[in-house]
């Protein structure tokens, strides 16, 4: 630590605002000049980034506020909310709503990404603003880091990257596997694909050469379709609205002043306290603890199927243990497994059936969206997907408690190798490598 030496953010690195084109100016938009915004942010769930939602073109760079960033900038939200954070992957530019940090020979990119993600909850009480706070640049410049040598920070944030590695690899493999799924559901469930290559007059052989199965799968299809109240469907298939055959269990909302953050490992023990997951944790992890009592039992163990119907809806989650909120409901059903339940609440009819009945403005509420969804099915269909997904679910259910173990590892390593604690030549990671 005699090395280390105290610095002010500003000092080493260059602090970088963004801006927005004219949205009405359409010669502004749809160009090659990746631009972000914190929305592109939100849930982004990797270290770089290379492009968001929009485009400018360069007249909307030059007509504008915001500038190029070189690759590797670490962007950093500044507001509505502070501190999404991501490394730019090549040359782009932001909206308004960022802090760019540039940096200077005696600080390293990556090392700088693991300082800020540490930073944050100092940052945002540095944060003004009425309406919604933000961090000035000003108040970020003057934020003290402790700044150890470029070596140590190199080694730093190399112990931290292989854990992110490993984590991001995982997570690519787990978003490989839904898509399978998705896909396979999408075309026996939903465009009936099998049906209409029988009903083309395509031999079962034939088409269980192209869909890649057992040609004793083929045979369960029909070959026609017959008229519905939903347009046509294969025949011998029936609609079931799953309201009728899922129970949606709507969580508990036990109200602020009982949330506890961060809770010591003493407190955290299940006949006191249980994880609370409200609609923005689904996609993250808790860190809010509640009353065991108050849960009123209505608690999701690793592999129950969450899905969001107030606020942000349609997120889908099955690797949450603890109590959830009232904005969330649990998906059971008698007889279907969690895993189709999963890839159906994920499928894109569900989504848009569920977006397409939602009221509200402001926030979106779904609760009456759940009168609308619906399956066409085939029961022995179902199984032979169930055959197919159920070992993939189990996959993606391995792969997930993995991460949340190397998510953890990671969290508790950050503080104390950015303060020192921890020499790094004493961590042997290689395990992870």
């Amino acid at each position: 630590m005699s090395e280390w030496k105290e610095v002010k953010l500003g000092d080493v690195c260059e602090i970088v605002g963004g801006g927005t084109p004219s949205t009405k100016k359409p010669e502004y938009w749809n160009g090659d000049i990746s631009w972000i915004t914190p929305k592109d942010l939100s849930n982004y769930q990797k270290k770089y980034i290379f492009s968001g939602e929009r485009n400018i073109t360069e007249e909307g760079l030059k007509n504008s506020s915001t500038k190029i960033l070189p690759k590797g900038t670490i962007l950093f939200t500044s507001r509505a909310p502070i501190g999404y954070i991501a490394i730019a992957g090549k040359e782009l530019c932001t909206n308004q709503g960022f802090k760019s940090l540039i940096c200077k020979k005696e600080m390293y990119n990556q090392f700088l990404y693991y300082l800020m993600k540490y930073k944050t909850n100092e940052i945002i009480k540095l944060a003004n603003g009425s309406t919604f706070k933000e961090i000035s640049a000003t108040n970020l410049k003057k934020l003290s880091i402790n700044l150890p040598p470029l070596p140590i920070q190199k080694k730093i944030a190399d112990i931290l990257s292989v854990i992110d590695e490993k984590i991001e690899t995982l997570q690519n493999i787990n978003e490989t596997l839904e898509e399978m799924a998705k896909a396979i559901f999408k075309s026996w469930f939903v465009d009936f694909e099998i049906v209409k290559a029988k009903a083309s007059g395509k031999n079962d052989s034939e088409i269980a050469e192209e869909f890649g199965i057992n040609e004793e799968i083929v045979k369960l299809f029909p070959s026609e379709f017959i008229d519905s109240e939903i347009g046509e469907i294969p025949k011998g298939w029936e609609i079931v609205y799953l309201k009728d055959v899922f129970d949606f269990e709507r969580g508990v909302e036990p109200g602020s002043k009982f949330y506890i953050e961060n809770p010591t490992n003493y407190e955290i023990q299940k006949d006191k306290l249980i994880p609370f997951y409200r609609v923005k944790d689904l996609e993250t992890k808790a860190n809010i603890y509640i009353p065991n009592e108050i849960s009123k039992g209505k608690i999701s163990k690793f592999g129950d199927v969450l899905v969001s119907f107030d606020g942000t809806i349609g997120r889908v989650n099955a690797f949450l243990e603890g109590a959830y909120s009232s904005g969330i409901r649990k998906i059971k059903a008698t007889n279907y497994s969690n895993a189709f339940i999963y890839f159906l609440m994920k499928s894109d009819y569900i989504q848009d059936l569920i977006r397409k009945y939602a009221t509200g403005t402001t926030i979106l509420h779904a609760g009456k969206s759940i009168n609308y969804l619906y399956l066409v099915k085939n029961n022995k269909i179902i199984k032979e997907y169930e055959k197919i997904i159920i070992p993939i679910f189990k996959t993606i259910l391995s792969n997930a408690k993995q991460i949340q173990i190397l998510q953890n590892l990671r969290d508790t390593l950050l503080p104390k190798l950015i303060n020192g604690e921890i020499k790094v030549d004493e961590l042997d990671i290689r395990g992870l490598e």
